[in-house]
């Protein structure tokens, strides 16, 4: 689960609930990026659950339904998907708008500064 960078290392703790459960047993350490790796414990009953992160000081930082299904056998990862959107694309865009302004006010300014040393006459 992501964070987000603002809490970058922060210690958290983990709560699945329907059943309050304590994920990692204590407070658990998000790492450099903010991204929080828990495991659901074996035996969670199967079905819609919300995960919710508290920072140290009780504060709620955010929750997302994880849907728990039944097991396949297969081994367990060390990390849930990340969920929700990334805004790094946003960030991408918004400084392509910003230079094509930027690029956009120079060719203005040029232009008007060029008409104005022209002689007129």
């Amino acid at each position: 689960m992501s964070l987000g960078a603002e809490h970058a290392d922060a210690w958290v703790a983990a709560w699945l609930f329907s059943e309050p459960t304590l994920l990692g047993g204590d407070w658990v350490r998000a790492d450099a990026e903010g991204d929080l790796a828990v495991r659901i414990p074996a035996g969670t009953p199967t079905g819609e659950h919300r995960l919710a992160v508290f920072a140290t000081d009780g504060t709620p930082i955010g929750w997302s339904s994880v849907e728990v299904e039944e097991s396949t056998g297969a081994t367990p990862t060390d990390r849930l998907a990340t969920t929700g959107s990334s805004t790094v694309w946003l960030l991408a865009v918004a400084a392509a708008v910003l230079a094509v302004g930027a690029g956009a006010v120079l060719a203005a300014r040029r232009s008007r500064m060029r008409a104005e040393a022209t002689p007129q006459g």
